[in-house]
């Protein structure tokens, strides 16, 4: 089966590391990602720049935080929707991911904002 291209550039351990330990707590993760050597593939402030970019574009609030992932420990990113009002979520262990990755992620999540908003609308 052929990688897409993004996953061609996600460090495989970081990719075995979540599946194995995707119940640890974020400092917990990036703690043994250290012990084991990888380095970041985006920086925190990309990271930032790019959800800043994509909530103008589409007028969504995008933030960057891990406390949305406590019930979701295997999640990346998290379209949350509280009475007319949604939020994306990117967890900091995205700064791991080429920015492709990232920016496909923040799609799949707008993409459930916009069904919310058509289901909103029928209702």
């Amino acid at each position: 089966m052929a990688l897409i291209p993004w996953e061609r550039e996600v460090p495989v351990v970081v990719a075995d590391f979540l599946r194995k330990h995707g119940r640890d707590t974020t400092q917990e993760a990036f703690d043994a990602l250290r012990v084991k050597g990888v380095s970041r593939v985006t920086s925190m402030s990309d990271l930032k720049l790019i959800a800043k970019v994509y909530s103008r574009k589409y007028r969504i609030p995008i933030r960057v935080s891990e406390e949305p992932f406590r019930d979701q420990p295997n999640a990346d990113a998290l379209y949350v929707y509280k009475g007319r009002k949604g939020v994306i979520y990117l967890h900091p262990i995205l700064t791991y991911y080429p920015e492709r990755y990232i920016v496909g992620a923040i799609e799949h999540e707008i993409e459930h904002h916009n069904i919310e908003r058509k289901w909103e609308q029928i209702l």
